[in-house]
Order: C-alpha cells, then structure tokens, then sequence
C-alpha cells in the first residue's frame, strides 16, 4: 500500500493511505524503529561498555525515494529511510522507546 499524503506535524507524521485510511506515527517511533547498520548495533550492543544515547527526534528533512519510501532526515543529521510496508508495522514496542528517548 502506498500513501495518499504524508504531513509533518508538530510530534510526528500523519500519513493518508491510498485505501483512505490514516495514521499517526509519533517522531519518537519512528527514530527509535530505525533499522540502519548504525541503529541496529545501537540497539543491541555488543557489550556493557557500548551505552544507548539520546537520539535526536527533531526531523529537519523529509522526501520522497522512488515510489517505495520516505527518507527522514533528524536533528543530529541522521538519515533513515523507511519503506512503506515496514511503515505500517513499526517493529519496537512502546516501553522500548521510553528506554532510548
């Protein structure tokens, strides 16, 4: 499914889906679901010395890549490219993101 609209507001996305339906998706979340290399070794260290750090959930930068996904830029000038379909199931749980925000 691919969205109709995406609007920045002022905690997070609101995306319109092409079958009408909306969704809201808090900058939090979204950070946090990052599933780039970095983020991905972040979120599971590879030992006690390795500390989460506070991730910047400022987004500064949004665009489109292809007809597939939307690329999210953050305050720290990380970039994370989240493709539709993962969009509509984000993979961390709430509790998660209290811990890392």
């Amino acid at each position: 499914m691919k969205p109709k609209e995406i609007k920045k507001l002022a905690e997070g996305l609101e995306v319109t889906w092409s079958d009408g339906r909306s969704e809201f998706f808090k900058f939090a979340r979204l950070r946090t679901s990052c599933a780039c290399a970095v983020c991905r070794e972040l979120k599971v260290p590879l030992n006690d010395s390795m500390p989460f750090f506070p991730r910047a959930i400022t987004l500064v930068q949004m665009e489109l890549v292809g007809n597939y996904a939307v690329a999210l830029t953050w305050g720290d000038g990380h970039r994370s490219i989240f493709a539709f379909d993962r969009l509509i199931a984000p993979e961390i749980s709430e509790a998660q993101i209290e811990e890392r925000t």
